[in-house]
């Protein structure tokens, strides 16, 4: 079938908008009396209970069959995550309902839409409330009280290669058409078909896991990203490696010519796309996962945690199982066990962070959404002094490291006269970072690597994540939406503190290097086959380096 533009992008399924009331915590009292629910498996055990897995395939063709103005339905659960505007119209024309739901409350809420103003730090408790509603929609079309979504865990080297249960079309034999509702076409073909596989990089959960604190100063110091990020877009750790790469490593690039001379991203190249591809689901299960698992680390820490009154807002809205609308507290979600999410993964002798939120937080008084909550939840931006920049467009190359010299020109660094001098001597009940921003960053088809930076890495040393000169990867899902030719351009910081302040360096200049990394490399067995898979020139592209020093007041939490 030729891939065209408006059948790619759509996103089948079906239903009718259903509207009631329920008392906010209802959903948490039924999920205490659902003890029939299997904590939430590794796709490998899940596979082995054919019965299970006819239960969740069957649960997906439900929704999908629902028109798509039900809440339950497989196109409105997809949109909640993100929907292109010409998915809506065409959805519209075969339900007319669909012009009733009010799209701006439950439609394109996935914090990656940088109109949505919310920090990076939202990112993993949004999902994990958009996952647990869906889970329990899922589990009521299937009639299975006791499904759980399985989770995809990539981290197991034995697992890296795409899961067959969500890659086998199963055709009919007298339409040659797929029956697997897991199976999507719109991925990349080379993984699917088994010639590739994940890279190591690319689901490494080393660099997430190293950070002790869940919110940072700025997004690329927490787990989960920052309460009060620098720039629009910015991103926590988890989210840019494993998270992004796995939406490039199966999006990849699908041609819409026989000749393979255009092509586009598919599903899960995209946020506007995304949860339309049903493996989305097993990938932010395991997502959720590795939030449960960093939370039972020790030595965890809130970090530059936000103001009591931000926990206890109420910015999302979701449907549950029985179509009612839910509006529940930010901090609600961050406690696992609100929501009785269990993997097979948890240890009995775990205390997590996240049973204890920040500053012992309690509900406020002013009502949610006026003016004395808002204020009351408001993270104060830290001051800024720029030191230096490139300002010529780079484009990185897929294949080499690309190193740029960034000047240091400023000498007054809050009052100190050199940068080194300004990080060792903080005044108390401040601290200062300096930090490498990345501005103006965009690419024009699927990156199929990804972008680590380096800072001050010494001549031939080998480029590793392990070494005290990284600092992170660039953060590309998300920057585009699916329909549109240019981004507009995003920024990134990255924290460069620690290396000013422990190596020698001549204070004049900051040598970054970015080096290419593949998300995919063949698979065993696969050597030769997969050696004729091209390699994409994503064209990514960075219009300014700059460097930068910030000042903020020092956060304690009790």
């Amino acid at each position: 079938m030729e891939v065209t533009r408006r059948n790619f992008i759509k996103i089948t399924a079906s239903g009718l908008v259903l509207f009631g009331r329920t008392s906010p915590l209802a959903v948490a009292e039924a999920a205490s009396t659902s003890t029939l629910t299997h904590p939430r498996m590794k796709l490998e055990d899940f596979v082995k209970d054919q019965n299970r897995v006819k239960s969740l395939q069957r649960g997906v063709q439900v929704m999908k069959s629902r028109k798509p103005s039900d809440p339950r339905s497989w196109f409105f659960q997809a949109a909640v995550h993100g929907v292109e505007p010409d998915a809506v119209a065409d959805a519209q024309k075969q339900d007319p309902d669909v012009a009733k739901v009010d799209q701006k409350r439950f439609w394109n809420q996935c914090p990656h839409f940088p109109e949505l103003k919310l920090a990076s730090a939202n990112f993993l408790i949004w999902h994990r409330a958009y996952v647990y509603y869906f889970e329990r929609i899922l589990r009521d079309a299937a009639q299975d009280p006791g499904l759980s979504l399985p989770y995809w865990d990539y981290t197991d080297k034995k697992q890296r290669g795409f899961p067959a249960l969500y890659g086998a079309p199963e055709n009919d034999p007298a339409t040659g058409q797929p029956t697997n509702p897991l199976y999507d076409a719109r991925r990349e073909n080379a993984f699917t078909q088994g010639l590739l596989e994940l890279s190591d990089a690319a689901v490494s959960t080393d660099f997430a896991f190293q950070a002790e604190k869940f919110f940072g100063v700025t997004a690329d110091g927490g787990f989960a990203g920052a309460a009060n990020d620098l720039e629009p877009g910015a991103q926590g750790r988890i989210e840019t490696t494993p998270h992004n790469n796995v939406h490039f490593a199966i999006g990849g690039f699908i041609a819409t010519d026989p000749a393979g001379n255009s092509g586009t991203g598919g599903l899960m190249s995209q946020v506007t796309t995304a949860a339309g591809d049903p493996i989305f689901w097993a990938h932010h299960c395991n997502i959720d996962r590795l939030w449960s698992v960093w939370d039972c680390l020790p030595h965890r820490q809130w970090g530059s945690a936000p103001p009591a009154a931000w926990f206890t807002e109420k910015p999302w809205w979701f449907y549950d199982r029985d179509a009612t609308p839910q509006n529940l507290e930010r901090g609600f979600y961050m406690q696992a066990e609100n929501l009785h999410i269990h993997f097979d993964t948890d240890k009995s002798t775990c205390h997590p962070l996240s049973a204890n939120l920040p500053g012992r937080v309690r509900r406020v008084a002013a009502a949610a959404g006026s003016d004395e909550a808002v204020a009351a939840a408001a993270v104060a931006t830290p001051e800024r002094v720029d030191l230096g920049a490139i300002n010529q467009p780079v484009e990185l190359s897929s294949s080499l490291p690309t190193v740029k010299e960034v000047p240091l020109t400023g000498r007054n660094v809050f009052g100190a006269r050199a940068v080194k001098e300004a990080l060792l001597d903080v005044p108390s009940g401040k601290e200062r970072h300096l930090l490498l921003e990345l501005s103006g960053i965009d690419y024009q088809t699927v990156p199929a690597a990804a972008y680590q930076v380096y800072v001050n890495l010494p001549e031939g040393a080998t480029p590793t994540p392990d070494s005290s000169n990284y600092v992170g990867s660039l953060a590309l899902f998300g920057i585009k939406h699916a329909g549109a030719h240019h981004s507009g351009g995003h920024s990134q910081s990255f924290d460069v503190t620690g290396i000013v302040k422990d190596q020698s360096t001549d204070g004049k200049s900051l040598k970054v290097t970015i080096v290419p990394v593949p998300l995919l490399v063949p698979r065993a067995g696969a050597t030769a086959a997969a050696a004729a898979v091209p390699i994409r020139d994503a064209h990514v592209t960075v219009d300014r380096l700059q460097v930068i020093a910030i000042q903020a007041d020092t956060t304690t939490t009790e």
